[in-house]
């Protein structure tokens, strides 16, 4: 059993003296315990500030003339703010958002892409994110040579916002390099092509 929470003196004070004729250095006590958790919330309050103000700082600034269109892939690596951004778009714009992380383990390597590519043929209004997007749109070229992609938002995200591991930033070279390779096909495709670094 755990013992209750006081939040103030007064409460602890009842507790300990059963009464309100506690000693001089008795209260003296209870008033820096007071002050103490008055420091805490003050220290506590300053923490939760510069936390928020460093989540916000991390999300990457959305570079596009509004309105956004319909359709929009978020490509980059690992923990370069994509599903930020796309949950940051699909709550402002009420769009679905298709995330590829849900296809981690249901797939085996390189069917997870074919997948996303089927979603870039979905109807509707859509956003798609993940370091899997990448291969999903140089697969998607390859089965539709002529296709377009007019009137889809292609963003590529770049630079990590916190830390990668060396097998984040391995997976972050692979989605640069199919970057390259496709960026301008992409444009010549119609595609609004934004990088974000």
């Amino acid at each position: 059993m755990s013992a209750p929470a006081f939040a103030r003196s007064s409460d602890l004070q009842t507790l300990l003296l059963g009464s309100s004729d506690a000693s001089e250095a008795r209260a003296a006590t209870l008033a820096a315990y007071d002050a103490k958790i008055a420091h805490l919330d003050r220290l506590i309050a300053v923490a939760e500030i510069a936390a928020k103000a460093e989540r916000e700082a991390a999300k990457p600034a959305l570079v596009v003339a509004q309105p956004i269109p319909a359709r929009v892939v978020i490509v980059g690596g690992p923990r370069t703010g994509k599903t930020t951004l796309a949950i940051r778009i699909g709550a402002e714009q009420s769009r679905r958002v298709r995330h590829t992380d849900t296809l981690i383990g249901q797939f085996a390597w390189g069917k997870d892409s074919e997948e996303v590519a089927r979603w870039l043929d979905e109807p509707g209004e859509w956003i798609i994110e993940g370091v899997t997007a990448v291969r999903a749109l140089r697969k998607w070229m390859v089965n539709n040579p002529e296709g377009r992609l007019d009137g889809v938002l292609v963003i590529s995200l770049t630079k990590p916002v916190v830390t990668q591991t060396s097998g984040q930033a391995s997976a972050a070279k692979g989605v640069a390099t199919v970057w390259v390779g496709i960026e301008n096909q992409l444009r010549a495709r119609g595609a609004d092509v934004r990088e974000i670094g």
